[in-house]
């Protein structure tokens, strides 16, 4: 789990670059001319609404990944405890084999 936090985390911090870089590039559009301030804010409340979109789907596939790997851990550990009753049946049977064998 600690690994799916750590892409997550990464993630967001990719994505907070890019927002930034991508705010300073308005800025100069800005500057320049070729973009309006309230288009530039428009464009960015278009950006953050698609970011909390998209970190919602992202964190919901995580959930769901982790979800899964704790369901194969379960499976996992019920097999292990399979094959130790597995273990203690086979030691019974040769206890038992012995004891016929020895009267």
């Amino acid at each position: 789990m600690d690994t799916a936090k750590r892409l997550m985390l990464a993630a967001i911090g990719a994505l907070h670059l890019s927002k930034e870089r991508l705010e300073e590039m308005m800025d100069e559009l800005v500057k320049k001319g070729e973009m309006t301030s309230s288009e530039k804010a428009e464009a960015l409340k278009r950006l953050a609404e698609k970011m909390e979109s998209s970190t919602g789907k992202a964190k919901e596939a995580i959930e769901k990944q982790v979800e899964s790997a704790m369901k194969k851990l379960n499976l996992l550990a019920k097999i292990d405890r399979l094959a130790e009753r597995i273990d203690s049946m086979e030691k019974d049977i040769a206890e038992l084999k012995s004891k016929i064998s020895g009267d």
